[in-house]
């Protein structure tokens, strides 16, 4: 990935870092879309769509989205590296978490009339929003909504960003992993984006 190691240290050289920069640019403004056009569905969207859209804090997801630049400036240190790799796995899996929040939200109805649904132990449906990501994985490899390809991403994220749990050992990966999983999200957001109706 044009990157050359120095000690523990990985160092990337600006070819590869501005690649990365260019995937954020695209999440960015994918999610500033969500925010702008998601975020005010009145009129036209689903009754219970718009119900669960208006509570959504889609402007959260854009800020999330453009913090995804802090890890290709300030990854380099000797001292608090696996800190700081932990806190991108986060980010990067709140904004993979949110994208499919999203992408479910827009969809309630087919997750509402679904016998994969979730219940909670008085029988009441537990809307998507509300899920977490383990249960929306499952959710969506039980419809078969996705291509099953992104289902080992969707796993690789959920791990590493568990380590936000930080008493109990997990792996984290690496910074080469991490930016090549942010280019796997810009494809994942952009097929999110793709299968979202929009009015004609």
């Amino acid at each position: 990935m044009g990157k050359r190691e120095m000690s523990h240290v990985e160092v990337f050289e600006k070819e590869v870092l501005e690649e990365v920069r260019r995937a954020i640019n695209e999440i960015v403004e994918i999610y500033r879309d969500h925010q702008y056009f998601w975020g005010n569905t009145a009129g036209w969207a689903p009754e219970e769509a718009e119900k669960i859209l208006t509570r959504s804090r889609l402007d959260w997801l854009h800020a999330l989205s453009e913090s995804l630049f802090t890890w290709t400036e300030v990854y380099r240190t000797s001292t608090d590296n696996e800190g700081k790799l932990i806190l991108a796995w986060a980010n990067l899996g709140a904004l993979l978490e949110g994208g499919i929040k999203l992408f479910l939200s827009v969809h309630v109805n087919q997750y509402q009339n679904s016998q994969h649904r979730f219940q909670d132990q008085k029988g009441n449906l537990i809307e998507p929003d509300v899920l977490p990501l383990e249960k929306l994985k499952v959710f969506l490899q039980k419809e078969n909504i996705f291509e099953k390809k992104w289902f080992p991403f969707i796993s690789l994220v959920q791990q590493r960003r568990n380590a936000i749990h930080a008493y109990k050992h997990r792996e984290i990966g690496n910074w080469t992993e991490f930016y090549e999983s942010i280019k796997k999200l810009r494809t994942f957001t952009q097929e999110i984006k793709g299968r979202l109706p929009y009015p004609g």
